[in-house]
């Protein structure tokens, strides 16, 4: 049977939209966390708490390692670290360093010593080849590209969550209920 005109013009509109919609959807912010095998979990100090990486509600961060501004920020939010670990011992965070310093400077060496020297309550995963950006294609997240910091629900975006921000105490709890 021969197409006509009018039904090639129909498939080949419809072949378009179909692109462009699957081309659009590639450019999306995440929507799910997932966590690559084989990243490096690092301890602090005291600090022996495994990653509850299949647990249904928690925090997850990831800080590009690939300027200072990611362990700047960590520094500067870590009194509201402390304070969430202390009124929310339940929740597990996990928090993921990941990439390279161009020139070497920030490695994992150095987030280490940036950990220690904020007691960070809570184990890290490190990922020197950035998988887990890749992974969950953060990069097209529309706003920070080297921090990002979500509440996660059975491996769902909840929310983006907010440390040091006015209002992030209640955006945990209200996540919690």
């Amino acid at each position: 049977m021969i197409a006509t005109i009018p039904q090639l013009m129909k498939s080949l509109f419809l072949v378009t939209i179909l692109t462009f919609i699957l081309s659009s959807c590639s450019d999306r912010p995440p929507e799910t966390i997932e966590f690559p095998e084989g990243l490096e979990q690092i301890y602090v100090g005291e600090v022996n708490e495994n990653l509850c990486l299949d647990c249904d509600k928690k925090m997850v961060g990831y800080f590009g390692l690939q300027t200072g501004r990611s362990t700047n920020y960590l520094m500067l939010i870590s009194k509201s670290i402390h304070e969430l670990k202390e009124k929310n011992e339940d929740l597990p965070v996990i928090f993921v360093f990941g990439g390279q310093h161009p020139k070497g400077v920030i490695d994992k060496d150095y987030l280490l010593r940036v950990l220690e020297k904020i007691d960070f309550p809570y184990p890290v995963l490190y990922d020197r080849d950035d998988q887990f950006y890749k992974l969950n294609k953060l990069e097209n997240y529309p706003q920070k590209k080297d921090i990002q910091i979500y509440l996660v629900e059975k491996n769902l975006i909840h929310s983006e969550a907010a440390p040091g921000i006015p209002g992030f105490d209640k955006q945990i709890k209200d996540f919690l209920e």
